[in-house]
């Protein structure tokens, strides 16, 4: 068709729009043709982005983005996502990259969709959009905890051992975690003071780290407590538990265990013969027919006795009426026995009754002392009578003092005594050079008591069977003399027992003397109780350097020493030896019989018939250590005797060069109750200090003084470690030495 033309009609200058119309002569009509037109260079498009979401563990909703498109664009949407995981199957979050792209502007040639910094660069891509959006899916459901109160029996030493607490804990839900991760602390005896604290947070080597648990299997989380926990009876130990998850849901709980002594006391009782009082009435207190009870963890000074089942019967008065009841004068009475947790056991005695109208008994009563005068507590006293309700016994007081009430009188009875503890109170190896130096008509004893103690076999004559029974109980090797006791009494007819013939009204002078076995010098100390014995020692000491060779797992210690003088005998513990393999003699005869390994440790005793002295090697021993060898008192006190007097001296340690090393030994005893001693030694002097610290830090104890090159020890008493708990930790710093042991407290 002719072309008829083209106009103008529209043009928008704002938008950039414009319009052409063309028209035609179609067979004598106008056709007409529009030609819309748009400025290739597009203003940016109105894009609405979609929002940022939290969700609550559901799948995400992806709204894409919106915007107004004009006749003659093309606009189109890509998504790209990344997901982030905080913990396996809950918990994450999403980040939507959106792009949106004007093809009719977009220049995929652009410079600025490179890498690369180029001079035509300008920051900006015509017709190319971005958004990010995040989608926050949360788990607000918490774990659920489960926690079980718990009660431990203590073990044969009183104390907690392989106690093992625990808890469980699931995470349920759409988004529950796979692992629950844990905090918990451990409050002993409920006073808000923390002992303990466990926690997943921790590196995984840490002593108190706990692993996660499953999060949807239940599984418990399990603390192995400390060892040598105390028995608290009643006493409540708070466990607070605290499990997460890993979206920040926590739950807590707490529970309590308790440390218990579950086993009843046993009793052990005898029967008694007593008289009624011109009242017709005799008031007994049920410890009366106490005969030695004991239990597992109460000291027997804290039993308490009764005559009912309730305890609140500790004494009774029996009259005439029960006399009239009895069978054959006699009345049988249930004893009972209790601890300190309340645990009780009894056992039936038989008293016998008798009406003499209150004036046909008296009392039979002595005293038991040492040669010195010292009374002797503990001692078993026996009276024996041919009569119903004997033998009958008691125990000496503090001060060795001893009765026994309301005995018939007209009869005889036989007084008799023992005491089989304390084995090692006064026994050190100058008992042996004195008792060697009798024999050898040196030095005679001319004490009828100390002959008596000088046969410790037991066979009438002292020889030298005595001198290797006494060797081997320093030595550890016999915890008691095979056929003798440990405390023998004798009257002052020198007879072991007395007898009261035809009982008066007063027979209160029935006395004994207390002989310890073996110790013929008499450094023996009556209320020993488990502690050595502290001789007088003069300010001298016997310096042994010590020269070690280590070869094939052993050591060879070759001893000697610079002012081994006119040395009689000697008797050292050497700490950290655990086998002995071999024994040489050198300018001293040494050989088995002078040395044992016990309880960790090397036990030594000599002596010679002559004083000796010498400055060449004087003996060595091949042996297996686990630490640096240290010198200590604890099975035998380390000490020498020499000169005329036998005077009692000090020994120390020294290498070879004559030098001490820088040994922290483990403190004696370990564990203990009341007090404990930090035995060291120092290379060279300086300021030094000990510390103790509980398991958390926390510092109870600390002392600081200058002291010399040498061997040192320094006691602590548990009053001195205020607040401690049961396992503590001390350091010794002197200059750069610095060591660090364990120690333990019993309650």
């Amino acid at each position: 068709a002719p072309f008829v033309g083209e106009s103008i009609p529209a043009y928008n200058p704002s938008c950039r729009r414009g319009a052409i119309q063309r028209t035609w002569n179609c067979g004598g009509q106008n056709c007409t043709q529009w030609i819309i037109m748009r400025d290739t260079e597009d203003g940016t498009l109105d894009i609405e982005w979609p929002d940022n979401e939290t969700i609550n563990c559901l799948e995400p909703s992806y709204n894409e983005p919106t915007y107004s498109q004009n006749i003659c664009e093309l606009s189109g949407t890509s998504l790209e996502s990344d997901t982030f995981y905080f913990e396996a199957g809950a918990c994450y979050t999403i980040l939507n990259h959106w792009t949106v792209i004007n093809w009719c502007d977009y220049d995929a040639e652009d410079s600025d969709l490179n890498d690369l910094e180029e001079d035509e660069d300008d920051g900006f891509v015509p017709g190319y959009y971005t958004h990010t959006q995040t989608i926050k899916l949360i788990d607000t459901e918490k774990p659920v905890l489960t926690t079980q109160d718990t009660c431990f029996a203590v073990n044969a030493n009183c104390v907690g051992e392989d106690l093992v607490i625990h808890a469980s804990a699931t995470d349920n839900g759409d988004c529950a975690s796979e692992w629950l991760k844990w905090r918990v602390s451990i409050d002993m005896n409920s006073d808000w003071d923390i002992d303990y604290n466990y926690s997943s947070f921790i590196p995984a080597g840490d002593a108190f780290y706990l692993p996660p648990t499953g999060g949807a299997a239940g599984e418990s989380v399990y603390i192995a407590l400390p060892d040598g926990l105390p028995n608290g009876c009643s006493s409540n130990h708070r466990v607070s538990w605290t499990v997460l998850d890993g979206c920040g849901n926590e739950t807590s709980g707490s529970s309590i265990f308790t440390i218990e002594d579950k086993k009843a006391p046993t009793p052990y009782m005898v029967n008694l013969s007593t008289a009624l009082m011109q009242n017709g009435q005799v008031e007994l207190w049920a410890n009366d027919f106490d005969a030695g009870s004991f239990d597992n963890c109460t000291p027997e000074d804290f039993l308490a006795f009764s005559f009912d089942a309730e305890g609140e019967e500790p004494a009774r008065v029996f009259t005439q009426s029960d006399l009239e009841a009895a069978t054959d004068g006699f009345v049988q009475v249930p004893v009972y026995v209790w601890d300190l947790c309340g645990n009780t056991d009894f056992a039936s005695v038989n008293l016998k009754l008798v009406d003499n109208g209150g004036d046909a008994t008296a009392n039979i009563a002595g005293r038991v002392a040492t040669q010195d005068g010292s009374g002797l507590a503990g001692v078993t006293m026996l009276a024996t009578s041919d009569q119903p309700g004997y033998p009958y016994s008691t125990e000496t007081t503090d001060n060795g003092e001893y009765m026994f009430e309301y005995n018939p009188m007209a009869n005889d009875y036989m007084i008799s005594g023992e005491k089989n503890d304390e084995w090692l109170n006064g026994v050190t190896t100058l008992d042996i050079v004195l008792i060697q130096q009798h024999i050898l008509n040196i030095s005679e004893l001319d004490n009828a008591f100390d002959l008596i103690a000088a046969d410790a076999s037991n066979d009438g004559n002292i020889s030298a069977v005595d001198l290797i029974q006494i060797r081997k109980l320093i030595l550890g090797i016999y915890s008691e003399f095979p056929d003798n006791v440990s405390w023998k009494l004798v009257n002052p007819n020198m007879d072991d027992e007395t007898m009261v013939v035809g009982l008066t009204q007063d027979q209160m002078d029935q006395n004994f003397t207390a002989i310890k076995i073996a110790d013929v010098n008499g450094t023996a100390v009556a209320g020993f109780a488990s502690e050595q014995n502290t001789e007088t020692r003069s300010s001298k000491t016997l310096d042994f350097n010590i020269e070690e060779i280590a070869a094939n797992g052993h050591a060879s210690l070759t001893f000697s020493s610079d002012n081994f003088n006119d040395v009689h005998g000697f008797q050292f513990t050497l700490e950290g030896v655990t086998e002995l393999i071999d024994i040489n003699s050198g300018s001293l005869t040494i050989d088995e019989t002078n040395v044992s390994v016990v309880n960790g440790a090397l036990v030594m005793s000599w002596n010679a018939s002559k004083a000796i002295s010498s400055k060449q090697d004087l003996f060595s021993l091949t042996v297996k250590t686990d630490a640096q060898v240290l010198i200590s008192d604890r099975i035998a006190r380390s000490e020498a005797y020499a000169g005329e007097n036998l005077d009692i001296l000090n020994i120390d340690i020294k290498g070879v060069d004559g030098e001490f090393d820088n040994v922290l030994g483990q403190n004696e005893p370990n564990p203990f109750k009341e007090q404990t001693a930090v035995n060291f030694s120092l290379a060279a002097g300086g300021l030094t200090s000990l510390t103790v610290f509980d398991v958390t830090g926390k510092q109870v104890y600390k002392t600081t003084a200058n002291l010399a090159s040498g061997q040192h020890s320094i006691l602590l008493n548990k009053t001195d470690l205020v607040g401690a708990s049961n396992v503590l930790y001390y350091k010794l710093d002197c200059g750069d030495f610095t060591a660090t042991k364990k120690m333990i407290i019993l309650e």
